[in-house]
């Protein structure tokens, strides 16, 4: 257990650093370009981090403001020999990646959704 709270410290860290260093050289970048009249040239290192960074904050941006409020529905049907033809079968309604947060997202918009596909099992 400790082993994992130092992992995901170690990784938060890392993310951070480079987010950091990848802001430090932009700015660095357009402070120069200001002061010269004429853009400033990267080198390759400089521009990987830069990007890196960004990349970095781009899936931190999707992580906290689009993933947590995206409700999707998936059908699947199966079909089996060992339930007689004819038969209507039966509706699961499975609900997964779920996150407790103190703020609500989609716990409102979830049971109205469940409701409406009256399944007869929800797991």
């Amino acid at each position: 257990m400790h082993n994992e709270i130092y992992v995901c410290f170690g990784i938060v860290l890392i993310a951070i650093l480079l987010v950091g260093s990848s802001f430090c050289i932009a700015l660095f970048w357009l402070v120069k370009s200001s002061r010269d009249r004429k853009p400033a040239r990267l080198s390759p290192i400089s521009r990987g981090l830069l990007l890196f960074g960004v990349a970095i904050v781009l899936c931190f941006a999707y992580a906290m403001f689009i993933e947590p409020f995206w409700l999707d529905v998936t059908h699947i049907e199966l079909h089996s020999k060992k339930i007689p033809a004819g038969s209507r079968g039966f509706r699961i309604a499975h609900i997964s990646d779920l996150h407790s947060d103190p703020q609500a997202r989609l716990e409102e918009k979830l049971q109205a959704t469940i409701a409406a596909e009256k399944p007869d099992f929800i797991v």
